[in-house]
């Protein structure tokens, strides 16, 4: 199951997943862009942040390899999660953490505006 976006969505998800891949490190700057075409489906949707739980390290480590980061950032719309990791058609949220991150029992997910220049 993915997320059913129309043409002129997809076209734009794509868009930007291709210019923000996965290694760029640009979670953030993708997820700014996402959010608004995820709210035209799903008025609830949120961006989240993926960061270590306290007291359970410093790093996410994506399944993808070779790469960690302090924190990840995605978007949350219709019951999945969106960013480089996922692709255009999102993966489930129930299944989100433990297709893409390693240790993901370690991992808090928590909605976030995205204003923070520092994401």
């Amino acid at each position: 199951m993915s997320i059913p976006w129309n043409p002129s969505q997809r076209e734009r998800v794509t868009a930007l997943i291709d210019a923000h891949p996965a290694r760029s490190g640009e979670c953030a700057v993708l997820a700014r862009g996402i959010l608004p075409v995820a709210r035209e489906r799903d008025g609830s949707a949120e961006g989240l942040l993926i960061r270590p739980r306290p007291g359970y390290g410093v790093y996410v480590v994506p399944r993808i390899g070779e790469t960690t980061w302090y924190h990840h950032v995605a978007v949350g719309a219709e019951n999945h999660v969106v960013d480089a990791l996922t692709g255009v058609p999102g993966t489930p949220r129930p299944e989100y953490l433990l297709a893409h991150w390693e240790y993901a029992d370690d991992l808090a997910v928590d909605p976030d505006d995205l204003a923070d220049a520092c994401l």
